[in-house]
């Protein structure tokens, strides 16, 4: 059985071809991400890159940085190369909780929609600080406990209603709360966050569902015949999720994204200097 690591890198590898057909969802976020950089981000990372749509996002808006992305998925990598050429970014295969960069690489460090993904986020956030220069920035954006809230609740009903078990629920997320402690617990300072809720529109379940398998955004946890890709209860959920969350005034279903969208900083070195032997 692959571990969680090796299940979600399998599926964004996978999923790299078929990955910006459907990411109108990652795209906005990815360009909402660069609104909170209040300067040229000089030298900067991007973890998790994908297929670039962060390090495309920052090269609009500030042509003169030097852009560096990284992410699990090899193949990731490689629809990056393709889309924007050998000289737009340097990009390396790579782990958040292992970054395959030296210590105080960067001044920017930037992450859109992956540490949702992580197994470890204390050790991710640990890396950051190490390849962070003092006084560097980090920005990321993630999802939050609420997303995929209307697909929890029907996947509830629908074994209540059948008296079956055997469909993981969606995974869980981490609250913006626990985020921001785990920062400061690494010693990053000036910590903000904006959190809101995204409801996107799909035909139906069947749409949903293939949508996310498509930009690789499928339950690590799922396993085998407990997937929902299988079809286990699929038929009820499907029920289920048209009853409570259809729009009748647009047709289809709609689904929830808890976005989550925080900065903070690696404090500067030296910010005061003792006088005569003495601490201030």
């Amino acid at each position: 059985m692959r571990s969680k690591k090796e299940q979600i890198k399998k599926a964004f590898s996978r999923a790299a071809r078929t990955y910006d057909a459907y990411a109108d969802f990652q795209k906005e976020v990815a360009e909402e991400l660069t609104f909170f950089m209040e300067k040229d981000p000089g030298i900067t990372l991007d973890i998790g890159c994908g297929t670039g749509m962060v390090i495309e996002s920052i090269k609009k808006i500030f042509p003169a940085a030097t852009v560096y992305g990284c992410d699990i998925a090899y193949p990731m990598l490689q629809r990056a190369r393709e889309k924007s050429g050998p000289n737009s970014a340097k990009l390396l295969c790579g782990e958040c909780e292992n970054l395959p960069f030296n210590q105080t690489s960067f001044d920017t460090v930037t992450s859109s929609l992956t540490y949702q993904w992580v197994t470890d986020f204390q050790t991710a956030f640990k890396e950051v600080k190490r390849v962070l220069r003092p006084g560097g920035v980090f920005i990321f954006s993630t999802l939050g406990p609420l997303t995929f809230k209307e697909l929890r609740r029907s996947i509830e009903e629908a074994r209540e209603l059948s008296k079956k078990n055997g469909t993981p629920p969606p995974m869980d997320f981490i609250g913006k709360e626990r985020l921001m402690d785990a920062l400061k617990k690494e010693g990053f300072e000036d910590i903000r966050s904006k959190q809101e809720l995204k409801e996107r529109r799909y035909q139906n379940l069947r749409e949903f569902l293939k949508a996310l398998k498509n930009v690789g955004a499928v339950n690590p946890s799922s396993n085998g015949n407990d997937s929902l890709a299988r079809g286990r209860l699929l038929r009820e959920i499907e029920g289920v999720y048209e009853k409570r969350f259809s729009i009748p005034e647009k047709g289809g279903i709609k689904a929830t994204y808890d976005l989550i969208y925080i900065s903070s900083k690696r404090p500067a070195i030296n910010r005061w200097i003792p006088i005569d032997g003495c601490p201030r």
